[in-house]
């Protein structure tokens, strides 16, 4: 009568098995399957345990991340004193805020007329300085230096500086 019962509940060929790994009526390809995979217990053991890792190191770092760097780590807040927050800008004694362009800062267009030089001599100059008669020494952005004597709207290269992008002399 069990049996029976049992072929009404289990149609032939299903699987059953407890969780310590006990199967009743299957196939062993079926078992197999059942199984837990080795390769992947191991993985998932590694993953757990690089998270726990992780987590740890972020808990271990949270005091050093939250704290100001030398020489301020220990320095605390002060408030900020009345006779310095009167001379802030927009302030009572402090300058215009927004300040006024005016006198040499004023706006101006001069730059919109300027003559652009060595225009498909020199690549991209990063520093330009002027000898003493008037010659300009240009570096240009693949690190040759280039010489132009005054008038003549040309330079030449002259030397080679190396590779990179120089930023000055």
């Amino acid at each position: 009568a069990l049996r029976a019962l049992e072929a009404k509940i289990r149609p032939p060929g299903a699987i059953l098995a407890c969780c310590s790994g006990h199967r009743a009526g299957i196939n062993s390809d079926r078992a197999r399957r059942l199984k837990p995979d080795r390769k992947q217990a191991q993985q998932t053991t590694a993953m757990l345990k690089l998270a726990a890792a992780a987590a740890a190191a972020a808990l271990l770092a949270v005091p050093y991340a939250t704290r100001l760097p030398y020489p301020y780590d220990d320095a605390a807040a002060q408030p900020v004193a009345d006779a310095f927050r009167r001379r802030v800008a927009g302030a009572e004694d402090g300058s215009a805020f927004p300040p006024a362009f005016e006198g040499a800062w004023a706006p101006n267009d001069r730059l919109t007329k300027a003559a652009r030089l060595f225009e498909g001599q020199v690549k991209g100059s990063e520093s330009v300085a002027t000898l003493e008669d008037g010659t300009l020494v240009m570096l240009d952005r693949e690190g040759w230096v280039f010489l132009s004597k005054p008038g003549t709207g040309k330079a030449s290269k002259q030397w080679y500086v190396g590779p990179g992008r120089p930023l000055g002399f």
